[in-house]
């Protein structure tokens, strides 16, 4: 079925994009938790850095599985306590009309993206561990990529008569039963909806949820977790927070590191289809963020796959591509427009 035509965001449902220019008061937080992308290092790390607490009334629901309950604390109990910082997997197009409800507008809201193709082989990982200790998750759900792919769960976004010919509905493919992750769209489930594009959708509808997503990318806290660190020294100076008198942003460029700034865009220019095929270039070092491996993981998987399988996985993850690829040009402007602000080096 054709997924339901869904109009980009009303300006009052977008998320409150602060002004770093001054110090307000601090927000309501909210980390749109997208599995395999730092979420639980920001979950743990981001309270701290940015200068406020976790939201007592989401302590018990852990980060996942109950949406439809913190969609109802949002609104119940968001306008009558202080701002606080949640971090949650759960779709924005959920989430942010319960806040507009509570509070009277959209919160700032927090998004860390990855490369497209680190991420495909950080989630198909997730699921090949041993089959023990995995609870709550069904263990060893796929044999790797060319089993993913062999199995039809990178179907193309836009292309509903070559997707009709694909193994549809295996269990590997679905998140049903918490299986894997759907993946050609599940960033874009995060930011938008699981039900805004579907293996039928036409292009042209694609093209409507790609516009969707990148107004809201826009209009959030965008990081990358190729430079975690960097990015919260962003999100810090974003919310009016110093930045230059903060010991780990004031060190980030510090000798030796003279490259990021050019490895982050090499990054970006490895998620264009063909781009993980490249000649091998150095890993990011450990300072970038906590996610180094991701460049090693990127650059290599041409190792892992056929190069047919290889060209299957990016088309099917295109559609995320150019979403990563933008939500990078709005970051590193917005790190260089911060750098200049705050008289600190965040990427060199």
């Amino acid at each position: 079925m054709q997924a339901n035509n869904r109009a980009a965001f009303h300006s009052s449902l977008l998320p409150t994009l602060p002004n770093a220019t001054r110090r307000p008061p601090l927000p309501h937080l909210f980390h749109l938790h997208i599995a395999k992308m730092a979420g639980r290092s920001l979950m743990m790390d981001g309270p701290s850095w940015l200068g406020t607490h976790k939201c007592s009334w989401s302590a018990d629901l852990s980060f996942y599985g109950h949406e439809r309950e913190l969609v109802g604390r949002i609104g119940s109990r968001a306008g009558s306590m202080a701002p606080c910082f949640v971090s949650y997997e759960a779709s924005y197009r959920d989430i942010g009309p319960a806040y507009v409800k509570a509070i009277g507008r959209g919160p700032t809201v927090i998004v860390l993206l990855r490369s497209a193709m680190s991420w495909v082989v950080s989630a198909a990982e997730h699921f090949q561990r041993p089959n023990e200790g995995c609870d709550p998750y069904p263990c060893h759900r796929n044999d790797g990529l060319e089993d993913l792919v062999a199995s039809g769960c990178f179907w193309q976004p836009g292309q509903p008569a070559a997707n009709a010919a694909l193994a549809n509905g295996a269990a590997k493919c679905t998140s049903s039963g918490r299986g894997n992750y759907p993946f050609p769209m599940f960033a874009v489930g995060r930011l938008a909806s699981f039900k805004a594009v579907s293996p039928e959708s036409s292009m042209a509808h694609v093209e409507r949820v790609v516009a969707e997503v990148r107004q809201l990318v826009e209009n959030s806290l965008v990081g990358l977790t190729e430079a975690y660190t960097a990015s919260l020294c962003l999100f810090r100076h974003q919310l009016g927070l110093p930045v230059a008198t903060y010991a780990a942003c004031s060190s980030l460029c510090s000798a030796g590191s003279s490259s990021r700034r050019l490895r982050v865009r090499r990054l970006q220019q490895l998620a264009q289809p063909g781009g993980s095929a490249s000649a091998p270039q150095p890993p990011l070092p450990r300072h970038v963020g906590n996610q180094a491996v991701d460049a090693a993981r990127q650059l290599n998987i041409s190792n892992t796959l056929s190069a047919e399988s290889l060209k299957i996985v990016e088309q099917a993850m295109l559609m995320y591509t150019r979403i990563y690829a933008h939500g990078t040009d709005v970051f590193l402007q917005r790190v260089t427009e911060a750098e200049d602000r705050a008289q600190v080096r965040l990427l060199c």
